[in-house]
């Protein structure tokens, strides 16, 4: 005890992440997974290290053990503060809370709408418990805080920037072709069916146009395969797997647009990412994208096919429209927080806030 004497104490931040899959919000807090300070520690946290098998009662006791192993492990810690992202997280958040009462939570939103019922329920039940509540970006935090089953008349809100690294420029605009792209994971909430559609127009023109999916398979890639096959794509529409940004960068030079038609987002990660590499992004207006994409400036936003076809024809036939609207993509990312400098932030002002007494 004499040699802690004198030595301050530090608020000790965990941030829960259910697993290491390659969604947004998993790929964000590998970019943080550990900062110190003099006022507070920082970690990421992975709940499910083990993969279970396909049958679920072997899934739910690997994942009970998870819990279990992850309370273990947090009771042995003193100032805690946890911050809860996606609904699986929940759980532990509970049993925390419940061993340790003084644990502080703050709960992290990445989507504007809620997935299912469980989501909306368990992330209700922390909400209601939460010391503050982080967001990916604003409109997440103003749609999903109306759409859980419980209100709070105060509390605590912040913004927490989802732009994970500054990337540098890689498409000169030279040569415009109908050569489009999309990153991200294969999951029907990013409309992928209606991408390879809407692509089908632009093949009926030009044979060589094509189009490439790179991601993570969430249940979408034999529905996706065989839509190709149907429309007689095989040799234009690739789907890749998940890869890392720097293997993006490799790729995109032979690209002049990004496309995802989601049906709904958060702060939407992979086209700020292709915005700040030189590419137009055709995106649906949705999530935090309506505060950030303008139409025919810095991208197409997609209302219809017809419509939309015909602003993509606009700037593929003039290269200077394009280095335009390439340009202000470009322009948008500059001077903007990254996601670890925001969480340092953040982090920061809250200990100032929850002083250990």
């Amino acid at each position: 005890m004499r040699k802690n004497r004198g030595k301050k104490e530090r608020l000790n931040f965990f941030h829960l992440i259910p697993s290491k899959d390659l969604g947004g919000a998993e790929i964000a807090a590998k970019t943080c997974i550990k900062i110190d300070d003099k006022d507070f520690i920082f970690r990421t946290y992975f709940i499910n290290n083990k993969k279970a098998k396909n049958q679920i009662i072997n899934r739910l006791i690997i994942e009970f053990r998870n819990y279990l192993r992850g309370l273990k492990f947090f009771l042995k810690k003193n100032n805690l503060v946890i911050i809860s992202s996606l609904w699986k997280s929940s759980l532990l958040v509970f049993l925390v809370k419940l061993f340790i009462p003084k644990t502080k939570i703050i709960l992290f939103l990445h989507s504007s709408k809620n997935s299912h019922f469980f989501d909306k329920f368990f992330t209700s039940l922390v909400f209601l418990i939460a010391n503050e509540v982080w967001a990916d970006s604003q409109n997440t935090l103003f749609m999903r805080l109306d759409e859980l089953i419980f209100k709070r008349k105060v509390i605590k809100t912040k913004v927490v920037s989802f732009l994970l690294r500054r990337l540098n420029p890689v498409v000169n605009g030279k040569k415009t072709e109908f050569n489009f792209i999309y990153w991200g994971r294969l999951h029907k909430v990013k409309n992928l069916k209606a991408s390879i559609k809407f692509f089908k127009k632009f093949h009926c023109i030009d044979k060589k146009s094509k189009l490439t999916l790179i991601g993570q398979d969430y249940g979408m890639k034999n529905e996706l395969n065989k839509i190709i096959k149907n429309l007689e794509l095989e040799n234009n529409v690739n789907i890749l797997e998940f890869m890392d940004i720097n293997k993006i960068m490799h790729i995109v030079k032979d690209y002049s647009f990004f496309i995802q038609l989601s049906s709904y987002e958060g702060m939407a990660m992979s086209v700020a990412e292709s915005m700040q590499l030189g590419l137009i992004p055709i995106v649906t207006n949705v999530g935090e994208i309506i505060n950030y994409c303008i139409d025919k400036q810095n991208s197409i936003i997609f209302d219809d096919y017809k419509n939309t076809f015909k602003k993509v024809l606009e700037v593929k036939n003039n290269p200077s429209f394009y280095k335009e609207i390439s340009k202000n993509a470009i322009s948008t990312w500059k001077n903007k927080n990254l996601y670890n400098e925001d969480i340092y932030i953040s982090c920061k002002l809250f200990s100032k806030e929850n002083k250990i007494q």
